[in-house]
């Protein structure tokens, strides 16, 4: 199976492609939004993993549509926060995203803080991308348990590099043996949350003193 990252996060490229090395996944090409001059890192760590890097000025570009079709990517997944448009989704077979909360109560921006403040459930989310943020079939969700000690710092640290990314392996491992089972969401379920205020911020880290001890 052909796989693509398409992205625009500077510091997930590596990371990611490095964990799924690991579970035998092979990347074999990344669209990075950004200046080639500043990816030297990446360029080598490309030519020593042998994938192709190709940079473009925007995500939802005509030349992204035109190179994802060059590739015939089979599953592309995503590193971003943009809102990706309809005539890329319907490129390749496949495009999932890994969203840094829980489907479907958990949409949009700064959930982990939404989550702590609520007590709810702390987390990540594969889905399928549709044409709206957040509300593709849901292929797996995996929890994070609040540790001894945490706060806000720690808790993204290892949403965003530990559990993410073994999401993104077993959802892409289901995808490859077609062992998929996805949960469909409906738009009355959940709610968007945008950036939490600084009051309500320091409300949660307070809550997470307790919540940790």
């Amino acid at each position: 199976m052909n796989i693509t990252m398409l992205t625009d996060v500077k510091s997930a490229i590596i990371h990611a492609i490095f964990y799924l090395q690991t579970q035998n996944i092979k990347v074999n090409d990344v669209v990075v939004k950004g200046d080639k001059e500043k990816y030297y890192l990446l360029l080598e760590y490309s030519q020593v993993n042998n994938f192709n890097v190709f940079f473009v000025s925007e995500l939802n570009s005509q030349e992204t549509i035109d190179y994802l079709k060059q590739i015939k990517s089979d599953l592309v997944f995503l590193m971003c926060s943009k809102i990706i448009k309809k005539e890329i989704i319907r490129i390749p077979k496949y495009i999932i995203n890994v969203h840094a909360g829980i489907l479907p109560k958990y949409r949009g921006f700064d959930v982990r803080r939404w989550a702590i403040l609520e007590d709810g459930d702390i987390g990540v989310s594969v889905h399928f991308v549709d044409e709206n943020a957040d509300t593709g079939d849901i292929i797996l969700t995996r929890k994070l348990k609040i540790e001894p000690g945490d706060n806000v710092e720690t808790i993204t640290r290892r949403n965003y590099y530990n559990n993410r990314y073994i999401a993104l392996a077993e959802a892409i491992k289901q995808i490859i043996n077609n062992t998929v089972k996805v949960t469909k969401q409906k738009p009355s379920e959940g709610k968007r949350y945008f950036w939490m205020h600084q009051k309500l911020r320091d409300i949660v880290n307070e809550k997470l003193k307790l919540l940790s001890q």
